[in-house]
């Protein structure tokens, strides 16, 4: 019989001593990426992270990675300082709410993202990617960060409030006062010492202005809404029909209100990031962006794809998948132990703040082979057992993974085919991706691409011939397919 063995004490962890008095804070605000890619490299699956006043670990070891995400609500707890950082703008909506608040509010949310649900947001989705492929003719350039911010604000605002006439004449206001609010938030999330918390600087009385006018807004429309009698479909519509199914209990306008600025934050930055991430890794690598157009060609045959395609769509499924965990937009989520608790062989103490990295995670040479190279087959269905299930968390875990977690795949894969169906998009020489860690991951600045049409290959029966058998899972004859073609233009304004 083998004896337990004791765990050690969690000073024993390895990790940068730091600088004296600021450990590793200089650098997890300056270069986050770099810092937590190497300590895991030179450290391992757990890393102690000496910071002011706080014991801190981070985590890469998908075994510690499941606990911490499993055991949320459990053994594991959301950090109340973190999100203190963002109660201005969430509120106790799913992200910051916790204990039975949580429990109640995922139950009552939960039914908005069926699959019947979801299926119904299709013709929207394909509404905003016709006109973000109507937008790009006749372009040379293209920003590609801000093209794609574009495209998922529209997609977003209209699933928010698609059936609101009051909301739509007033999207551009809506939408302003939103973005501050991000903006706001994700400041706050990596600033050393978040002044705008506790004192009234400009900064956070606009946002207060703005939270106020968001939630005027949503409130009138809320009113009118019950006073009309008449049930909504949009996103709006179902937060004030929602009901608890276990007490039959709804949401206040209050919580309404904080789900609706949530539902924007989870919806808007992460999928508009994972899908910029995507076009720029295609640019670079040209054999997995030739699969994917054959793909895609072969699946749609020319027309436009709809949500009835996705199953079809595996390459491109897969190229998405490859790119958030290249670029996960949940780069860092934030727990802390209620208790002393052995984890990885060691004991935390009490109140200690756990980082999960899904961007470590995700680039550890001992979760991934070769993890800095892009290889979507990673996420075929033969190599699907080749990875634990926590070594690719883009959307956390556990009973907090993210709600809208199909809807985004669903977003992104759509969006992805179009584009590529339609356009191929270049790097502009001497163009460098600078990122910025907020409360998720994003361009400090935009990047521009060259955009070139692309006639999508047809299918045989519009030329008089019988139509290629989709079942086959060869590419379609490349005569079919139109490649770019012109003199590069010079730099010019997206």
């Amino acid at each position: 019989m083998i004896a337990p063995t004791t765990p050690r004490p969690y000073t024993e962890v390895p990790g940068p001593k730091g600088r004296p008095f600021l450990g590793v804070a200089r650098e997890l605000l300056d270069d986050p990426f770099t810092l937590v890619e190497q300590v895991t490299v030179e450290y391992g699956g757990i890393v102690r992270m000496p910071m002011p006043g706080q014991t801190a670990f981070l985590l890469s070891d998908p075994d510690l990675v499941q606990f911490a995400f499993v055991q949320t609500e459990r053994a594991v707890i959301k950090p109340p300082a973190l999100i203190q950082r963002v109660d201005m703008v969430l509120g106790t909506g799913l992200v910051t709410s916790v204990g039975e608040t949580w429990k109640r509010n995922r139950r009552i949310v939960n039914p908005m993202f069926t699959r019947e649900r979801l299926h119904g947001l299709g013709p929207l989705i394909e509404t905003v990617l016709a006109e973000t492929v109507e937008r790009w003719q006749g372009r040379t350039m293209i920003d590609v960060r801000q093209e794609m911010g574009h495209a998922l604000l529209d997609l977003v605002i209209r699933g928010l409030f698609a059936e609101s006439q009051e909301a739509m004449a007033r999207f551009d206001d809506i939408a302003d006062s939103l973005l501050e609010l991000f903006r706001f938030v994700a400041r706050q999330f990596v600033s050393a010492i978040p002044y705008d918390l506790y004192l009234p600087t400009p900064s956070r009385l606009r946002a207060r202005a703005r939270r106020k006018r968001i939630d005027g807004i949503i409130a009138d429309m809320v009113h009118k809404r019950r006073a009309s009698g008449q049930q909504h479909g949009d996103i709006l519509g179902l937060l004030m029909e929602a009901r608890d199914p276990d007490t039959g209990e709804g949401l206040s306008l209050d919580e309404i209100a904080d789900e609706v600025r949530t539902l924007f934050l989870a919806g808007y930055e992460t999928t508009a990031t994972a899908l910029a991430f995507s076009l720029q890794l295609l640019a670079e690598h040209h054999v997995e962006r030739e699969r994917l157009e054959a793909e895609v060609d072969r699946v749609l045959g020319g027309r436009p794809p709809t949500l009835d395609d996705l199953p079809a769509l595996t390459y491109t499924t897969q190229v998405f998948h490859e790119a958030m965990r290249l670029y996960p937009p949940a780069w860092l989520i934030g727990r802390e132990l209620p208790e002393e608790t052995e984890m990885g062989g060691y004991l935390l103490p009490k109140g200690a703040l756990l980082f999960v990295s899904p961007w470590a995670t995700h680039r550890s040479p001992a979760n991934w082979e070769a993890p800095l190279a892009f290889d979507p087959d990673r996420f075929s269905p033969e190599r699907r057992g080749d990875y634990h299930r926590f070594a690719y968390v883009p959307f956390g875990g556990g009973a907090r993974k993210c709600v809208g977690t199909n809807l985004a795949m669903m977003e992104g894969v759509l969006i992805l085919a179009g584009l590529v169906q339609r356009y191929r998009l270049e790097k502009v020489p001497g163009e460098r991706l600078r990122m910025r860690g907020g409360l998720t991951l994003d361009l400090l600045a935009g990047f521009r691409m060259y955009v070139t049409p692309r006639q999508p290959a047809l299918p045989r029966s519009v030329t008089g011939a019988s139509a290629p058998d989709d079942s086959q899972d060869s590419a379609p004859d490349e005569s079919a397919l139109d490649q770019p073609t012109g003199a590069r233009p010079a730099a010019e304004p997206g």
